[in-house]
């Protein structure tokens, strides 16, 4: 990589390493307009209120970011898995006329509830011993186990926190809770473990059918993983 870049820099009078500061920089200032405070305010599940605050620096984070993107896509694209701070879903979200938006702040109340009662700490945690139980299951000193960790621990919290939506506050509810997720970039490891073969087939004919766990939990994480599915590109 480093090499090839190297040898476009000679042949172009150092223009890719121009591009490559100038694409630094516009990364930089992208996360920089990232409203710190005021997220932090509200929290994972922002209201109809809080929203108004955050949206239009959130947006302004989220076309930055689209821009970088195309500006620098020979230079980077396709390195690493990309990154936005979820302005993705802001994106989303801070549109009125989204649908998304609209079951969103229906059921936010809801997701505030859930989120007061540190219910993703429980599902995290509970993941944890539950993966556990499996690699000992297992009785394999793959080295590969703790790198696929989050192929399997991953779904199950994003599953649980379903689950409990969907108990607490509905159908709709969880279903909007997970379609919202899936904007976030904390599921494009998943995505990623969809995608690659030997990770799929491991979630769905080794890890899901070898857990002893309730039977809605089970349908809301093959939800979460069916959602996550219509994002990849083969």
């Amino acid at each position: 990589m480093w090499i090839t870049l190297l040898i476009a820099s000679a042949l172009t009078g150092g223009k890719v390493e121009s591009t490559s500061q100038v694409c630094d920089t516009k990364l930089y200032d992208c996360h920089n307009m990232y409203p710190e405070a005021p997220m932090k305010a509200a929290g994972e599940v922002p209201d109809e209120e809080e929203l108004e605050t955050v949206c239009p620096d959130l947006v302004k984070m989220a076309d930055c970011f689209a821009e970088y993107r195309e500006e620098c896509k020979e230079l980077f694209e396709g390195l690493f898995p990309f990154y936005d701070r979820d302005g993705t879903l802001y994106k989303e979200i801070c549109n009125k006329t989204s649908v998304l938006r609209s079951k969103y702040l229906t059921n936010v109340d809801c997701y505030k509830r859930i989120e007061n009662a540190s219910i993703y700490m429980l599902c995290y945690n509970e993941a944890i011993s539950v993966y556990e139980q499996y690699v000992l299951s297992k009785e394999t000193s793959d080295p590969e186990v703790m790198f696929r960790r989050p192929c399997m621990q991953m779904p199950y919290v994003l599953g649980c926190v379903a689950a409990e939506v969907q108990a607490s506050c509905g159908d709709e509810a969880a279903e909007t809770f997970i379609q919202v997720e899936k904007l976030k970039d904390s599921t494009d490891w998943i995505k990623y473990c969809l995608h690659n073969l030997e990770y799929k087939n491991e979630i769905y004919t080794d890890f899901l059918p070898s857990i002893q766990i309730a039977e809605n939990l089970r349908r809301q994480i093959n939800k979460v993983l069916d959602v996550l599915k219509e994002e990849i590109t083969e």
